[in-house]
Order: structure tokens, then sequence, then C-alpha cells
């Protein structure tokens, strides 16, 4: 190709026409976008309540520990009360097998983990 032949086929001005339906399917996107509801929002109101005794929790355990911190350990010794009531615990806990239950639960809830990592592909490092 010539200069001349470069300089007229740049010069010409071509039409570029939509493929027939794009006009019609983007409009159409748009009206249902349009149309769809609005995103349900969060329910600040029932989670306030929530998050504000976590935070009174969260509160009373650092006062106690902060509290504690220069006192010996023989200060914090439990009472006996509680040492037997641990004690009927542990026993109810051997009679109907609680700890075999809790590792089958663990098992279990490993195995969901690890399937929906698994299937979401979450389980990657990037």
């Amino acid at each position: 190709m010539n200069q001349d032949q470069i300089e007229r086929t740049l010069s010409e001005e071509i039409g570029i026409v939509p493929s027939s339906g794009f006009v019609s399917g983007v409009m159409a996107g748009v009206l249902r976008e349009a149309s769809a509801p609005p995103p349900i929002p969060f329910p600040w109101k029932r989670a306030l309540p929530a998050l504000a005794a976590g935070a009174l929790a969260l509160m009373a355990m650092i006062i106690a520990v902060v509290e504690n911190v220069g006192r010996p350990t023989t200060a914090l010794r439990i009472p006996d009360s509680l040492l037997s009531f641990m004690a009927q615990v542990s026993e109810i806990a051997k009679t109907y097998g609680i700890g075999w239950i809790l590792l089958t639960a663990l098992v279990t809830l490993a195995c969901v983990t690890l399937s929906m990592r698994l299937v979401t592909g979450t389980w990657r490092t990037r």
C-alpha cells in the first residue's frame, strides 16, 4: 500500500452498528436491575444489645484480670462446693459418654468445613 491508499482508508468514516438484539438486551438488564427490590438492611436494632453485652463482658474480664495481677495465686482458691460440682459433672459426662459425643461433633464440623472450603475454593492461598 502506498501513502495515498493509507490516507484514503483512514479518512473514510465507517458506521459502527451494534449487533441485533444488543440494545434490547441491555435495556432489559437495566429494567431488571431498576425493578429489583432494595437489599435487606442489617438489623442493627437487634444486634446492638448483644454487642453491648459482649462489650460489658469484655470490660468486666479486663477489670478482673487487672485487679488480680498483683495477688498471689492462693487468693484465687476454688471453693470446695465448686470442686464437688465439677466432680459431679465429670461423673455425669463419663456416664453418658459426652467426650465421645463432643469428639464426633468436632470431626463432623471439621469435615463440613473442609468440604465447604474445597467447594468454594477459599482454602487456596493467594
